[in-house]
């Protein structure tokens, strides 16, 4: 299999995806586009498509959105479309194709909120999943609700014997009411065997998550290139974290330029971690944003069941890097991804820092 491209800004569409109603015979998806995705396209006509895979085989419905000028920049600078699809208990997976007429744009989304008649319904982005903490979320009439804090400790290295952190705490939480004000943390709806996720995302710390855009978040990624001594220093400097994680940066680049061409580089990875990874934590924070922060996108990634392998350099070279993540289905934050340590990744640890520490890392 090859690589699967981390890098979610490069894609065609970037619909915010939602659960706007559900009713006994149908229910109601809304898609948010951002403006930069309608830019020029008055006149296109959009066809989204969507696909079942039920129990019994595929059903496919479709529509069309004639773009007009002046719809495709709303208050937001957004474009929404609603599709209103028949409920399907059989529907074991579902998928949006989209599509526009005047040119080759296209693209294909999983969502993960079913055509059925019970489940989350929200107003913002479900497709992510992400939702900001403080919102009142409406609660599901039926069913069982369970919310997990995140956490927020780092994983060890690759090279250590200690295994990642993954919280068990959690609570069922009454669905009496009509809807709760969220936290940070997941929000597990299940009923009838089915399940559904919301992750509340900490906004007041994370304005713009999956991007990091305040600097008091900026220091915290770079924990992987320092020691603890070394980052208890720039979190303690009396110039305060933000001048000292300049100046950490500045230092590894040798000029200012560099040290922009290094953040530039490091932050989008973050962006992209977070944006793929986040489950029990941040996506960063997690085994495969370590991994990625420091080594990048590798050349293949293999998956099956029960193993993701990332593998630096050509798949047939046995002095290849490669990193065995574990693919465990954990009851609260569902598939997660556990990096099989191994003090034989200390070499390639040390050297990629160093290559960080040095300046000598390139787009």
């Amino acid at each position: 299999m090859q690589s699967k491209y981390y890098k979610w800004t490069q894609q065609t569409f970037h619909p915010q995806i939602s659960v706007t109603s559900r009713q006994k015979d149908s229910i109601t998806y809304t898609l948010f586009f951002n403006e930069a995705d309608w830019a020029n396209s008055s006149g296109n006509t959009l066809e989204i498509r969507a696909h079942y895979n039920t129990t019994n085989g595929i059903k496919s419905w479709v529509k069309t959105y004639q773009i007009q000028e002046g719809k495709n920049r709303e208050e937001l600078g957004q474009y929404t479309c609603n599709l209103t699809l028949p409920i399907d208990s059989t529907c074991v997976g579902l998928q949006f194709h989209i599509k526009e007429s005047k040119s080759i744009r296209e693209g294909i989304f999983q969502v993960p909120y079913l055509p059925v008649s019970e489940g989350w319904v929200w107003h913002g982005d479900l497709g992510t999943p992400f939702c900001p903490a403080g919102i009142a979320l409406p609660l599901p009439k039926n069913g069982t609700i369970v919310f997990a804090p995140r956490s927020e400790k780092l994983p060890s290295p690759p090279f250590s014997a200690n295994l990642p952190f993954v919280p068990n705490e959690q609570h069922i939480i009454s669905n009496a009411d009509t809807a709760i004000t969220s936290v940070p943390g997941m929000y597990l709806y299940k009923i009838s065997g089915r399940q559904e996720r919301i992750s509340a995302i900490d906004t007041e710390k994370s304005p713009q998550f999956p991007m990091i855009t305040k600097l008091s978040e900026m220091p915290g990624p770079i924990r992987y290139l320092c020691s603890k001594e070394e980052f208890d220093r720039i979190q303690q400097s009396h110039e305060g974290p933000e001048n000292a994680f300049d100046k950490f940066w500045i230092r590894s680049g040798g000029n200012k330029a560099k040290a922009k061409e290094l953040i530039k580089i490091y932050y989008s990875r973050v962006q992209d971690a977070n944006h793929h990874f986040t489950s029990y934590a941040e996506g960063w924070k997690t085994d495969r944003g370590m991994i990625y922060l420091v080594f990048g996108h590798p050349n293949t990634i293999i998956t099956d069941a029960t193993l993701e392998t990332w593998i630096y350099g050509s798949i047939s070279d046995p002095q290849a890097l490669k990193f065995d993540f574990e693919i465990k289905e954990d009851p609260i934050w569902g598939d997660i991804y556990l990096l099989k340590r191994s003090e034989n990744y200390r070499g390639a640890w040390e050297n990629q820092v160093t290559q960080w520490r040095q300046g000598r890392i390139y787009p």
